[in-house]
Formats: C-alpha cells, sequence, structure tokens
C-alpha cells in the first residue's frame, strides 16, 4: 500500500473512535458541575449506546495503527524512527483498551456514583499513560522533522500531538455545550485525525520544495 493509504486508514480509526466517544456520552443538555461531568451523562445512557460506544475502540485502534505506519515511512529509516513508531502504536493499542472500559464505567456508574467514580480512578492511569507516551512520540517526531530526517515539512510539527493536546486543554476551559461535548470530547480523536491529514499534506509540500530546489 501507498503511504498515503495507511495516513487515510489512520484517519479512518480516528473518525471510528469518535464516533464510539459520542456513543458514549454525547449529549445536548448542560453538563453537571462536576470534574467528572462527562462521565455521569454516561448514566443516563442506554446499555445499546455503551456496548458499541466501547466495542468501536479496539477496532479503531487497529486502524490507527496503520495510520502510524504511514507517519513511519515518512521519516528516515533508523533507530529513532523506530522508537516513534513503537511507542505511537504501544501508546493507541493502550488507548483502544481504555476507551473499551468506558462500557463498564458507564454501567457501573448506574449502580451508584461510588462505584462510578472508584472505577475512574483506576481508569484514568491509562489516560495518563497515554498522553505520556503521545507527547514523548511527538517530541522525537518533531525532533526528526526539524532536523530534516524527514521527507515532510516542517509546519507539521505545530500539528503533531503535543502542541494539538495543549491547544485542547486551552479549548477545554472556555467552550460551552454543545461544543464542550463534540468538540472538547472528541479531541483526542479530532487531533489525530489533524495529524495525519498533516502529515499527507506535509509530505506533499516536502515533494513540491525537492522539485524546485
Amino acid at each position: 500500500m501507498k503511504g498515503s493509504t495507511y495516513l487515510l486508514l489512520g484517519m479512518m480509526g480516528a473518525v471510528l473512535m469518535y464516533v464510539g466517544d459520542m456513543l458514549l456520552y454525547f449529549t445536548a443538555e448542560p453538563l453537571a458541575d462536576s470534574p467528572v461531568a462527562i462521565l455521569l451523562v454516561m448514566t443516563e445512557v442506554s446499555d445499546v449506546r455503551l456496548f458499541w460506544g466501547g466495542f468501536v475502540g479496539p477496532v479503531a485502534a487497529f486502524l490507527y495503527l496503520f495510520g502510524f505506519i504511514g507517519v513511519f515511512l515518512k521519516l528516515d529509516a533508523g533507530k529513532m524512527r523506530n522508537a516513534v513508531f513503537a511507542i505511537f502504536g504501544l501508546a493507541i493499542v493502550i488507548g483502544g483498551a481504555y476507551h473499551s472500559q468506558f462500557t463498564h464505567i458507564g454501567v457501573v456508574g448506574k449502580l451508584s456514583e461510588e462505584a462510578l467514580l472508584r472505577s475512574w480512578d483506576i481508569s484514568v492511569i491509562y489516560l495518563f499513560v497515554i498522553f505520556g507516551m503521545f507527547a514523548l512520540a511527538s517530541l522525537l517526531f518533531s525532533y526528526m522533522v526539524l532536523r530534516r530526517q524527514s521527507l515532510l515539512s516542517r509546519k507539521v510539527v505545530f500539528f503533531s500531538p503535543l502542541p494539538m493536546m495543549l491547544l485542547g486543554s486551552i479549548l477545554m476551559d472556555v467552550m460551552v455545550q454543545p461544543f464542550s461535548i463534540i468538540i472538547g470530547g472528541g479531541w483526542y480523536n479530532i487531533m489525530m485525525f489533524i495529524f495525519f491529514i498533516a502529515v499527507w499534506k506535509g509530505n506533499k509540500q516536502y515533494v513540491a520544495e525537492q522539485a524546485t530546489a
């Protein structure tokens, strides 16, 4: 397959995971004044939505892996390229497992809010690990691109996961419903969709620049 095909599959994974997010906790209603407001939404969601919302996580993660192969192919061969792919790949595998846990968190939350919070206290550890791994892989990726150890325009760095995560943290503080769910609740997958597009466009720009050099 061409590198662009791998990136397209990654985009499909991002879209599928986003759909899973919305199945799990989309609502247009105002959110509760609580740090776990999105989790509380899941206690009102049907079991069918909870099942399918969590089920798509591992499937989407599988498609994501192809996207990271597309990124891998745009970097110069070497140990750092291997590390970027390995970290991104392991992070999304853990991410698929983390996503699927929301089915159980939602079901448990219907029984009691205390049970929901205790389940979340354990599951959120996955989130910290995932974000840490994505930040590390993003730094290595950016280093390679900025050092011209890739087939990408340097502008791609601005759309890599770490800057996009920082942007997301700012947006989530100012967004109101329903955008806090539509954008904030699915930001992880939105930013990865943008990242795959940026890699695709960045490669095209790099090729064009080399042709006119």
